[in-house]
């Protein structure tokens, strides 16, 4: 239908030399595109990226900014940005953004030329221009500019409608649901959009947009099991269960793996919420197989850091240990925050379990790095850990040392448990050392150091 409308193009347009030699994108390092626009011609960019969020931005003469778009959190659905007309002919510059690291062949571009014409080419050129809007990117999170949003992208929807476009009509209503979820936080109307969606697409053999919109529906039931306790969240985990069995059955089918991935690790964080940690560890172990097997290097590592978390609960020091160590594997040398926050992790638990010399080893490696970049989160808190690695071995003190060059640098209120457990070392230092005054400083600095009606855990002797 539409290639009796529309002069449709395949854009195969080359990269800056960066993307020719790496073939990487990045949210630093997007994927452009150079197109041209012909006089009285609109333009239609649509845009595909599966299992990847991204953004586009389009770019006119001297660098001004024509269209900026994306859906936060969708990482599947078509995105379609319109272009007014104009009078004269102009080269333009689209520039596509993931938000993790990426091969650029996973993006598909398309440009649609829509030459003025008769009524049926305006109309179709209107609902194109209404999906565009809808999907715009905003700098606000007030509810009202969001439903404005929500608005504009229903009426798409009904001008796709009226053109008998049932797919698009579809991927209309999902992203206005989608909104409904993730901006209004709306969880019982977008939970009945997105079966509403699910029915359609069903009928009408869209299996990608079933997907999507039985992704929305999973989140949905997540958010509302999250929001309440009980039998009443207990139901929703329960049947949160079902749409991710449907979730990974249908991705795999589309070969989505990621998304069959996320599905897993979803189906495990339910059956974590309801305590069942055996079967959360089961589900977070296949979503790691099956992530293993795709380039979403930030999907294996969250799934690795949640299954070191349930490992450790579990009692399963070994099996907390041997993910992390994953993560930092994988970690470039230069990822900074999330390779920190792993080794104090590393660090943190060989401590609770009294392997005090390995704990140390990988604390000071966390502490050279926050230490060498002030960009990163205060270090406190890994001096403190460390700090205490070195009290437990004895070496009292750089022990001590230590935890007064951390302490001013150790946030209170999220360290609470630390900073008691630092001074207690302290009073007991000073002790030994026969300096009772400072000992009676200390423990006054440990009474002070816990907010009123704070229990903290025992502090080991």
């Amino acid at each position: 239908m539409l290639r009796t409308l529309f002069i449709i193009l395949l854009v195969i347009v080359s990269s800056g030399a960066w993307s020719a030699q790496t073939g990487e994108i990045s949210a630093t390092h997007p994927a452009e595109y150079m197109i041209y626009q012909y006089p009285g011609v609109s333009l239609l960019v649509k845009i595909n990226a599966p299992e990847m969020e991204f953004d586009s931005e389009i770019y006119g003469p001297e660098g001004a900014l024509i269209n900026s778009s994306g859906i936060p959190a969708a990482r599947i659905g078509p995105l379609y940005q319109f272009i007014e007309a104009t009078d004269q002919a102009r080269q333009l510059m689209i520039k596509i953004s993931p938000g993790r690291k990426a091969d650029r062949s996973r993006i598909s571009l398309e440009l649609i030329q829509i030459p003025p014409g008769d009524r049926r080419s305006a109309a179709f050129a209107q609902a194109y221009r209404l999906f565009s809007a809808g999907t715009e990117l905003v700098h606000s999170n007030d509810t009202t500019t969001w439903a404005m949003k929500s608005y504009t992208l229903h009426n798409a929807a009904r001008a796709f409608a009226n053109q008998g476009w049932e797919e698009m009509r579809l991927w209309s209503e999902f992203y206005a649901a989608h909104i409904v979820l993730h901006k209004l936080n709306d969880v019982t109307l977008a939970m009945e959009l997105a079966q509403e969606i699910q029915r359609a697409a069903v009928t009408a053999g869209f299996n990608m947009i079933e997907l999507a919109a039985l992704i929305l529906e999973g989140n949905a039931l997540m958010s509302a099991a999250a929001s309440t306790s009980g039998k009443r969240a207990f139901a929703q985990f329960e049947q949160a269960h079902g749409v991710w069995v449907h979730v990974v059955l249908l991705a795999d089918e589309l070969g989505l793996q990621s998304e069959q991935a996320r599905a897993l690790f979803n189906d495990g964080l339910a059956w974590e919420k309801q305590g069942r940690l055996d079967e959360a560890v089961g589900q977070f172990q296949r979503a790691l197989e099956v992530s293993l097997t795709t380039d979403d290097l930030d999907l294996v590592n969250e799934i690795r850091g949640t299954a070191a978390l349930a490992y450790e609960t579990q009692g399963s020091t070994s099996g907390a240990i041997e993910m992390l160590e994953d993560i930092g594997s994988d970690l470039e040398s230069d990822a900074g925050q999330e390779l920190t926050d792993t080794l104090y992790e590393k660090g943190r638990i060989l401590n609770s379990n009294y392997r005090y010399l390995e704990a140390s080893a990988e604390l000071e490696q966390a502490l050279r790095l926050q230490r060498s970049n002030p960009g990163l989160k205060p270090w406190g808190p890994t001096g403190l850990a460390l700090a205490w690695s070195y009290y437990s071995m004895g070496d009292f003190d750089q022990a001590a040392s230590l935890v007064l060059e951390s302490i001013p640098r150790s946030p209170r209120n999220s360290n609470v448990n630390a900073l008691i457990r630092a001074y207690d070392s302290l009073a007991r230092i000073s002790r030994d050392q026969e300096q009772y005054r400072q000992m009676a400083q200390y423990r006054k600095q440990q009474g002070g150091a816990a907010p009123i009606g704070f229990a903290p855990r025992r502090v080991p002797v």
